[in-house]
């Protein structure tokens, strides 16, 4: 089941395959705000520790997608990266992986 209508495959260059609802990485990542402390972002005031995830503590190998970014042509990553896709807000919006790598 897909979680927005939001093209992903031609942002990762690759088929991509959202994870389901019930597939725990979705309900522990999905709709929560996405705090970059590796490059110094501060919780916002108004953030409850409850609603946000840190990038320091995704699951390796992981990528995050924001709106207007993509993944170079050619780029190899490992088989089971994981992708986490996010909106302006940066809300996890998408938790998946490349098709077939499940």
């Amino acid at each position: 089941m897909m979680m927005n209508s939001m093209p992903v495959a031609p942002l990762l260059g690759v088929p991509f395959e959202p994870f389901s609802q019930t597939h725990i990485l979705t309900q522990r990542y999905y709709r929560r705000q996405l705090v970059d402390d590796v490059a110094g972002e501060s919780v916002p005031a108004d953030a409850s520790y409850d609603d946000i995830v840190f990038v320091s503590d995704l699951p390796l190998p992981a990528r995050v997608l924001r709106p207007g970014m993509s993944l170079p042509k050619g780029l190899l990553l490992p088989s089971d990266t994981l992708f986490f896709i996010v909106d302006d807000d940066s809300i996890i919006t998408l938790v998946g992986c490349a098709e077939g790598r499940r």
